[in-house]
């Protein structure tokens, strides 16, 4: 008797999303248990290490390499720029690393990256270019991918020419929403938006560019640069003798052409009327810096949030002419290096001490702006704690923060510091008490690190916030129950510092609350062409959990359902109210069968369960189902015939001349009898008569 199996299967994919979502960071944990609640899960102490070899600033987000090449990003995710999907609109308060998985599923390391207000530019080990993040104006420089304000995506795109060729750039650098690129020649290339000449390219104004264009002089040719800085709407750079050129929106005059919308590079010139020679060039929000070869600093552009660095400047005027960046003793501000977030201006002094000035609204300078006031016309000492210099190897600047790359610490294992404004995560901390919308910051700086279980963190079993549970902290390790619920696999959540926004949540991994359904065959032994009832049924308790979940049966060959006649997978079959799925199943093979089932739930919501991401809430229950020939009816068998026994008296006739045999048998017997019979009785009655 042949064996064949009914087999329920089951593909789990996470919550909501299509496969593409297994780029998510890290490993992140599955857990499973029963649906009354009551498994215990463990959030263990985080020791990882966060050691940096180069940060970047970002306007409402942070970055960092570490010393393997991954990328972390931490922030503001408006756009799937911190390269995920899990947080788009959201705030992470704690690093996170970026996948860095490009459309083909490959695995890419970074070399560096640059940032715009809402995408990411990166170049991998093999100086081949890519982007993510938002493209309403061609920031993605693929013109494969759709452009418009709400396009965006955190898979990296390769940066593409008109040609349909991926570009190879030696450096990259970024503006709000436009890119740069530098071959190895210094060959200059741009794309992205383009309403004010900031491309550079034959661009025309007021059309973006959705692929890299070269970006040409007023000739036509091709212009070289060994740097290129790109600002709000405008762009600066310098070529490889260090003459400075700018381009773009004169508006403030930050382009160093007031008032001018300028489409090509033109060479910038001081009070002199001669060209400017840097050995760096910086831009900001309508403020631009040239840094020369002994560290001097010079600035033009608009006074806002007193960003040029000079008292002597008005507030809200605005020059295209260089001038003198001012330490408070009246000399010239000299800088090791220094970077330009929205407001403020950040920089490292000879010593490796940093200094800022412009904006102090969320107390960026490391001062309380209601004693520095909220802007400083000259550079300003930040402190690590109060009398303790910074020392430090890089520093960046964001809208309103700050953050710092210096010695590794530790206590707090990491390197690298932040202070500022701290509502949206752009502080890297998920230590720190904010509420968004609270204006909160730090003065001073805290270490961009890892959450950490306490007793007020708090977990959360789902996107509804009635599944939340608090546990026990021992070891550094936090332990918690799951909450009763119905049959799912939903996301968990962990608030590391309890009660902050909603948006301060670190996805940890997945729960699966399973079903403990058990089966049964009735009857177990049926008649080929005859059915079978496949019972599953749950406990009492689960009944009212089961939630949106299925039976999915699947029918091997030579089994069919009895409704539809269907083999292979069939139609999932839902619970009644009384907590059973009942399949009635026909065969018209004589074997038995393994019946197996398992409960599943599309995590699509609305979706038909046969259409989305299937996944398994239970185990899998079995049973065996025979279907046997019926019995077939035996032909019936003739007995041998016997023949009679005859007496000396011949069957008992008597000698007193009696014709009537005793026994007779046979129509043809009785004749040949009763004729043997007559002649013998006459040859007797003839002896009789002689003498």
């Amino acid at each position: 008797m042949a064996t064949v199996g009914l087999v329920a299967t089951a593909l789990t994919l996470p919550l909501g999303v299509s496969s593409e979502a297994q780029a998510v960071p890290g490993d992140l944990e599955e857990w499973s248990g029963t649906v009354l609640g009551g498994t215990e899960i463990e959030l263990p102490e985080r020791t990882d290490k966060l050691e940096f070899k180069e940060i970047y600033g970002a306007p409402n987000a942070g970055y960092g390499m570490d010393t393997d090449n991954k990328i972390w990003g931490w922030g503001l995710n408006g756009y799937g720029n911190l390269g995920n999907n899990e947080y788009i609109g959201y705030f992470r308060f704690a690093p996170h690393p970026v996948p860095m998985k490009d459309i083909n599923g490959d695995q890419m390391v970074a070399k560096t990256m640059s940032f715009g207000d809402n995408s990411a530019l990166v170049l991998d080990r093999d100086n081949k270019a890519w982007t993510y993040g938002r493209n309403a104006f061609g920031e993605l420089g693929n013109p494969n991918f759709p452009m418009g304000g709400n396009s965006s995506t955190y898979i990296p795109q390769p940066v593409l020419n008109e040609g349909g060729e991926q570009m190879v750039f030696e450096t990259v650098s970024s503006g709000t929403a436009f890119h740069f690129g530098l071959e190895a020649d210094g060959s200059a290339w741009a794309w992205g938006r383009n309403w004010f000449g900031q491309l550079g390219t034959a661009t025309p104004l007021y059309q973006d560019s959705q692929f890299a264009a070269p970006v040409i002089d007023s000739t036509g040719q091709q212009m070289k640069f060994k740097q290129i800085a790109g600002g709000s709407d405008f762009a600066i750079g310098i070529d490889f003798d260090g003459n400075a050129y700018g381009w773009g929106s004169g508006d403030g005059c930050a382009s160093g052409f007031c008032g001018l919308e300028v489409p090509r590079p033109r060479p910038l010139l001081d009070a002199s009327g001669q060209q400017r020679k840097y050995a760096a060039v910086h831009a900001g929000y309508g403020v631009a810096y040239g840094v020369e070869a002994d560290g001097s600093v010079w600035s033009w552009g608009q006074q806002l949030n007193q960003a040029l660095g000079n008292p002597a400047t008005p507030e809200w005027s605005a020059t295209g002419v260089p001038q003198k960046v001012l330490a408070a003793d009246g000399t010239q501000f000299r800088v090791k290096s220094m970077d330009v977030g929205t407001t403020t201006v950040f920089a490292l002094d000879e010593d490796h001490h940093v200094w800022g000035w412009g904006g102090n609204q969320s107390g960026q300078l490391g001062q309380d702006p209601a004693v520095l006031g909220t802007a400083s016309a000259v550079p300003v000492q930040i402190f690590a704690a109060p009398g303790v210099p910074i020392v430090a190897d890089q520093v960046q600047a964001g809208n309103n923060h700050g953050i710092y790359l210096g010695e590794f610490d530790e206590v707090s294992k990491t390197n690298v510091f932040s202070w500022g404004e701290s509502e949206l995560g752009q502080l890297g901390n998920p230590g720190l008490d904010v509420v968004y919308g609270s204006g909160s910051f730090e003065l001073t700086p805290v270490p961009v690190q890892l959450a950490q279980p306490s007793l007020n963190s708090i977990v959360y079993f789902g996107d509804d916030d009635s599944y939340a549970v608090t546990g026990t902290v021992s070891g550094g390790v936090l332990t918690v129950k799951s909450p009763e619920h119905f049959a799912s696999r939903v996301p968990v959540y962990v608030a590391w510092y309890g009660s902050q926004p909603p948006t301060t949540r670190e996805l940890v991994g997945y729960f699966t609350f399973m079903l403990d359904p058990a089966l049964t065959v009735s009857p177990e032994s049926v008649e080929v062409g005859e059915s079978t009832i496949v019972t599953v049924t749950l406990p009492d308790a689960e009944i009212a959990l089961v939630g949106e979940s299925q039976m999915q049966f699947a029918l091997d060959a030579g089994l069919t359902t009895v409704a539809e006649g269907a083999t292979g997978a069939v139609t999932p079959v839902p619970f009644d109210a009384d907590g059973k799925a009942t399949l009635l199943v026909t065969s018209v093979t004589d074997a038995l069968y393994d019946v197996t089932a398992q409960a599943l739930v599309n995590q699509v919501n609305g979706a038909p369960i046969d259409q989305g991401p299937m996944v398994a809430v239970s185990p899998k229950v079995s049973g065996v189902a025979a279907f046997v020939a019926p019995d077939k009816p035996e032909k019936p068998v003739t007995p041998p015939v016997t023949p009679p026994t005859t007496p000396d008296t011949l069957g008992g006739l008597s000698s007193t001349g009696s014709s009537t045999p005793v026994m007779l048998i046979g129509g043809g017997v009785l004749a040949l009898l009763v004729g043997a019979a007559t002649l013998l009785l006459g040859c007797r009655r003839k002896s009789a008569s002689q003498p």
